[in-house]
């Protein structure tokens, strides 16, 4: 994952190598249903965020907590 600040590249997060420790917690459909009920259950609390958003989201904070 890479950001950009100023105009200045940097990279926020290596890509992850090799395989899946563990699978996530995903909802058992694809279509748009099974996905917004997914969703809502994350917004909600009912479900934890999954990791690699999570991680996302605190190198973006990180990111514009430095800009």
């Amino acid at each position: 994952m890479e950001g950009f600040s100023k105009g200045q590249r940097s990279v926020l997060q290596e890509a992850q190598a090799g395989t899946l420790a563990s699978v996530p917690d995903l909802p058992l459909g694809t279509d748009a249903t099974a996905t917004a009920a997914y969703i809502r259950d994350v917004m909600d609390g009912k479900l934890p965020v999954p990791g690699p958003i999570a991680t996302q989201v605190e190198r973006l904070l990180h990111l514009t907590a430095a800009s």
